[in-house]
């Protein structure tokens, strides 16, 4: 921790110290009473109810096909039918974690512009269209989920910049309009002051996670980047998914039954994976930082103010010892 760096803590009610900004618990109030907001609702809902009727209408054709199982070859329905329950379910599995991460990280950044949400609505959509093609060809199940595990990925990293963007912005004096010109015209300049505002809005948050309580701790993982082994498991699936589906009808010289048993047992062992992560996400995020405030200003029963106004003040800090020893230097 920070040795000169001392936390304040706002007085309850009180409004957030830039009068063009808010804190976490009234952006999520502005946000989620937005009709993009409500239209993505009724989208992961939605998509629940299609991953079941996707699976009731593959399996149809399948069941017509199952008989007692006699030999090797009769077994292959009965694989297929499990590889089609192993794919709804892990699109079920992604699409919670989704709407949980969609709640407790996405719509509390007070940085997020209502017009922005709909690409958590095209992402959602996107969801519907990639599960449909891991129905209609199972072996490029893999692949597909890959690709929708990025865009989530993607999304995350992209909100979480802005974020700390914004925040860096206001201690460091650059307007908006500068900072579209500079976006603009120097790119590469925009690059590193995103690298070091993220570096430093994640040093807040770790610093804040060693004095937090637990809710307030939630809350902080909330807008954190997603662990490793979660950016490794994305680029394992894109990349295995890819050589799957290149194996599954040209390179794999062995049986279709065996063949259809061996993307069975790589499916369930995903699934499994799945359900651990969502399991993970639902338990530290959806129990411990609820997003819901009945009062306006600051609430410090609530994780993401403590962890926005701690956060503010630290960047803040930061922002007036680095002025202060280039003052010295000078």
């Amino acid at each position: 921790m920070s040795p000169d760096f001392v936390f304040v803590e706002p007085e309850a009610q009180a409004p957030f110290p830039d009068p063009g900004l808010l804190y976490p618990s009234d952006a999520y109030t502005k946000n989620s009473s937005s009709y993009t907001y409500r239209i993505s609702e009724l989208i992961f809902g939605s998509l629940l109810a299609s991953y079941v009727l996707g699976f009731l209408n593959v399996s149809t054709g399948i069941v017509s096909e199952v008989q007692f199982p006699s030999s090797p070859q009769s077994f292959s329905p009965y694989y297929q039918l499990l590889s089609s329950v192993s794919i709804s379910v892990s699109f079920a599995l992604l699409t919670a974690s989704s709407y949980v991460s969609y709640h407790n990280s996405i719509l509390t950044m007070p940085s997020i512009k209502v017009g922005n949400l709909r690409v958590d609505f095209l992402l959602a959509i996107s969801q519907a269209i990639l599960f449909g093609f891991s129905m209609l060809f199972p072996h490029t199940f893999l692949f597909w989920l890959g690709v929708s595990l990025w865009f989530i990925l993607f999304r995350q990293r992209d909100l979480l910049a802005e974020l700390a963007l914004m925040m860096y912005d206001q201690h460091y004096k650059l307007n908006p309009i500068d900072r579209k010109i500079e976006k603009f015209l120097i790119p590469k300049r925009t690059r590193k002051r995103t690298r070091e505002a993220s570096k430093m809005f994640m040093n807040a948050l770790i610093e804040y996670q060693s004095i937090s309580e637990l809710d307030a701790d939630a809350a902080a993982q909330s807008w954190q980047m997603a662990p490793a082994r979660i950016t490794f498991a994305c680029y394992t699936l894109l990349g295995l998914g890819l050589l799957w589906s290149i194996c599954f009808n040209h390179l794999l010289k062995i049986e279709d039954h065996w063949s259809q048993l061996l993307q069975l047992i790589i499916y369930l062992v995903v699934l499994g994976g799945i359900f651990y992560s969502t399991r993970t996400v639902l338990s530290r995020r959806a129990e411990t930082a609820n997003p819901v405030s009945q009062n306006k200003g600051y609430d410090p029963d609530y994780g993401f103010d403590r962890v926005y106004a701690y956060a503010w003040q630290f960047v803040k800090h930061e922002a007036t010892k680095g002025r202060q020893g280039t003052a010295r230097a000078t």
